[in-house]
Protein backbone atom coordinates (compact mmCIF):
# COMPACT_ATOMS: atom_id res chain seq x y z
CA UNK A 1 0.00 0.00 0.00
CA UNK A 2 1.63 3.26 -1.00
CA UNK A 3 1.98 5.80 1.79
CA UNK A 4 -0.52 8.34 0.46
CA UNK A 5 -3.49 6.25 0.53
CA UNK A 6 -2.13 5.03 4.05
CA UNK A 7 -2.33 8.51 5.36
CA UNK A 8 -5.52 9.35 3.94
CA UNK A 9 -7.04 6.00 5.76
CA UNK A 10 -5.83 7.60 8.85
CA UNK A 11 -7.54 10.53 8.58
CA UNK A 12 -10.51 8.83 7.71
CA UNK A 13 -10.07 6.31 10.40
CA UNK A 14 -9.81 8.93 13.28
CA UNK A 15 -12.27 12.14 11.89
CA UNK A 16 -14.36 11.09 14.98
CA UNK A 17 -12.04 12.46 16.85
CA UNK A 18 -13.25 16.34 17.51
CA UNK A 19 -10.86 18.96 18.59
CA UNK A 20 -11.19 18.94 22.21
CA UNK A 21 -11.54 22.21 23.85
CA UNK A 22 -7.94 21.47 26.44
CA UNK A 23 -5.74 19.06 25.21
CA UNK A 24 -3.74 18.71 28.71
CA UNK A 25 -5.22 18.45 32.37
CA UNK A 26 -4.17 22.04 31.85
CA UNK A 27 -4.81 23.25 35.70
CA UNK A 28 -2.22 20.02 37.00
CA UNK A 29 0.86 22.52 37.01
CA UNK A 30 2.16 25.28 34.66
CA UNK A 31 3.78 22.90 32.92
CA UNK A 32 0.32 21.18 31.62
CA UNK A 33 -0.79 24.96 31.56
CA UNK A 34 2.10 25.96 29.05
CA UNK A 35 1.64 22.68 26.86
CA UNK A 36 -2.21 23.02 26.28
CA UNK A 37 -1.31 26.44 24.85
CA UNK A 38 1.19 25.02 22.71
CA UNK A 39 -1.55 22.45 21.42
CA UNK A 40 -4.50 24.84 21.01
CA UNK A 41 -1.99 27.06 18.64
CA UNK A 42 -2.03 23.70 16.28
CA UNK A 43 -4.52 22.42 13.88
CA UNK A 44 -4.35 19.06 12.88
CA UNK A 45 -3.41 20.45 9.48
CA UNK A 46 -0.90 22.83 11.05
CA UNK A 47 0.45 20.66 13.49
CA UNK A 48 4.03 20.24 13.10
CA UNK A 49 7.05 18.76 15.06
CA UNK A 50 8.01 22.47 16.37
CA UNK A 51 4.90 21.51 18.46
CA UNK A 52 6.49 18.88 20.61
CA UNK A 53 9.46 21.22 21.56
CA UNK A 54 12.32 18.40 22.64
CA UNK A 55 12.75 15.36 24.93
CA UNK A 56 13.06 17.26 27.90
CA UNK A 57 9.91 20.05 27.55
CA UNK A 58 7.08 17.81 25.63
CA UNK A 59 3.68 17.91 25.35
CA UNK A 60 2.98 14.54 23.76
CA UNK A 61 3.87 13.00 27.84
CA UNK A 62 0.81 15.55 29.13
CA UNK A 63 -1.85 15.12 26.09
CA UNK A 64 -5.13 13.82 26.93
CA UNK A 65 -6.60 10.36 25.40
CA UNK A 66 -9.20 12.57 23.18
CA UNK A 67 -6.03 15.04 22.18
CA UNK A 68 -4.07 11.60 21.07
CA UNK A 69 -7.08 10.73 19.24
CA UNK A 70 -7.44 13.85 17.36
CA UNK A 71 -4.04 14.19 16.36
CA UNK A 72 -3.26 10.80 15.44
CA UNK A 73 -3.19 11.17 11.70
CA UNK A 74 -1.40 13.81 11.57
CA UNK A 75 1.22 12.74 14.34
CA UNK A 76 1.09 9.25 12.26
CA UNK A 77 1.84 11.08 9.13
CA UNK A 78 4.70 13.66 10.81
CA UNK A 79 6.06 9.96 11.64
CA UNK A 80 6.08 7.96 8.22
CA UNK A 81 7.35 11.29 6.46
CA UNK A 82 10.74 11.90 7.02
CA UNK A 83 9.99 15.05 9.59
CA UNK A 84 13.09 16.34 11.66
CA UNK A 85 12.83 17.90 15.22
CA UNK A 86 14.50 20.66 16.14
CA UNK A 87 17.11 18.53 17.20
CA UNK A 88 17.50 17.78 14.12
CA UNK A 89 16.59 13.79 15.22
CA UNK A 90 13.70 11.67 13.30
CA UNK A 91 9.88 13.02 14.65
CA UNK A 92 9.67 9.19 14.44
CA UNK A 93 11.48 8.24 17.23
CA UNK A 94 9.92 10.49 19.24
CA UNK A 95 6.59 9.39 18.51
CA UNK A 96 7.26 5.87 19.10
CA UNK A 97 8.75 6.21 22.56
CA UNK A 98 5.35 8.11 23.56
CA UNK A 99 2.99 6.21 21.54
CA UNK A 100 4.05 2.53 23.68
CA UNK A 101 0.94 2.09 26.55
CA UNK A 102 2.31 1.86 29.78
CA UNK A 103 0.68 0.31 32.69
CA UNK A 104 -1.24 3.84 33.77
CA UNK A 105 -1.87 5.11 29.85
CA UNK A 106 -2.78 2.67 26.88
CA UNK A 107 -3.05 5.07 24.28
CA UNK A 108 -5.17 2.49 21.72
CA UNK A 109 -7.79 1.24 24.87
CA UNK A 110 -10.36 3.56 23.27
CA UNK A 111 -10.01 3.34 19.79
CA UNK A 112 -12.14 1.21 17.37
CA UNK A 113 -10.93 -1.85 14.89
CA UNK A 114 -10.48 0.31 12.22
CA UNK A 115 -8.45 2.84 13.68
CA UNK A 116 -6.02 0.11 15.17
CA UNK A 117 -5.72 -1.14 11.47
CA UNK A 118 -5.31 2.02 9.71
CA UNK A 119 -2.40 2.12 12.39
CA UNK A 120 -1.13 -1.10 11.82
CA UNK A 121 -1.05 -0.60 8.34
CA UNK A 122 2.26 1.91 8.62
CA UNK A 123 3.91 -1.68 9.75
CA UNK A 124 3.38 -3.01 6.59
CA UNK A 125 4.60 0.40 4.03
CA UNK A 126 8.09 0.65 2.66
CA UNK A 127 9.41 4.22 3.82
Amino acid sequence: MDRDKIIQDLYQAFKNFSRPENFTDYEHCPECYDHNETMKSARLTTLNSEHFGTPGYNPFNFLTAEAIGHFMPRLLELAITGVKTKDNELFLHNFLFHLAPDKDFDRFKDYNEEQISAVLALYDMQI
